[in-house]
């Protein structure tokens, strides 16, 4: 990839930015039964959401909130995978309707059930870094960021022959410390403009409550793939049916964003 003069960030990322997201940014939307559920550190963060997206994409524009949205095509990304439990339920459902995804690699949860993630990849859908031990990454230092991100990227490539260039912060937790260290991997950021709250969840209603009609073109769906995510499995089907009622189109991330999330392939 060419580089602008900011380090770390793409050229064809700065590009797509300025062409299709930095004027059409999305504001946070989210289920509001299981939104009413979290955390009261969650509940306090969300307010700030749409102003610290703008503000960080100002100084670093290889974060995406949103794809484009004047256009019909959306994504859905998983966070945490693998598991024995509930990926393979989600990648059965996946593939009966036909439907691409994102699902953020946790790079121990890979190390415990590798042959989950070569399924994932194997039915071609896209992988991005999910660091491997899933902290708060603006709590921990520069150099332990890098190694969360590069052990991780290192055991994806290891499964699959890709080299991760794109990752999610746990808890979509940042700060400008966290993005410089990023970029100085010359990765990019996959933030989300709908959350589910999924992970609070007890049954599919209160996921499913209100999101047909709340989603928009250009969204990007923030999902949990993980044990003890049986609501999620039990929405997937309504979610997908529905909103290819509405006219929406599925689409893996990198045709919604015009990017890469991978650096090299060896071996399919």
């Amino acid at each position: 990839m060419k580089k602008n003069k900011s380090k770390g960030v793409p050229q064809e990322t700065a590009e797509y930015m300025g062409k299709n997201m930095i004027n059409t940014m999305l504001d946070l939307r989210y289920s509001h039964v299981t939104g009413g559920k979290v955390s009261q550190e969650e509940l306090d963060m969300r307010p700030n959401w749409d102003r610290l997206m703008e503000e960080y994409r100002v100084g670093f524009p290889n974060i995406y909130v949103n794809g484009d949205s004047a256009g019909n095509k959306i994504s859905l990304t998983f966070d945490d995978a693998p598991d024995r439990q509930c990926t393979p339920l989600i990648l059965d459902i996946l593939k009966e309707y036909q439907v691409p995804a994102v699902f953020a690699a946790h790079g121990r949860h890979t190390e415990e059930d590798a042959d989950i993630l070569l399924r994932v990849h194997k039915e071609g859908h896209e992988i991005i870094n999910h660091t491997y031990d899933h902290l708060s990454l603006p709590q921990i230092g520069q150099s332990r960021i890098k190694e969360e991100i590069l052990r991780t990227e290192a055991i994806i490539f290891e499964l699959t022959g890709k080299r991760t260039c794109l990752m999610r912060p746990p808890y979509g937790k940042l700060s400008r410390e966290v993005f410089a260290t990023v970029a100085d991997l010359d990765y990019g950021i996959l933030m989300w403009s709908y959350n589910t709250y999924d992970f609070v969840a007890t049954q599919k209603e209160e996921i499913l409550e209100g999101m047909t009609e709340a989603v928009r073109p250009g969204e990007i769906i923030l999902m949990h793939s993980y044990e003890n995510k049986e609501p999620t499995v039990e929405a997937l089907e309504t979610i997908i049916t529905d909103l290819r009622t509405r006219g929406f189109h599925f689409v893996p991330i990198t045709e919604l964003l015009g990017i890469d999330c991978y650096r090299v392939s060896v071996h399919a």
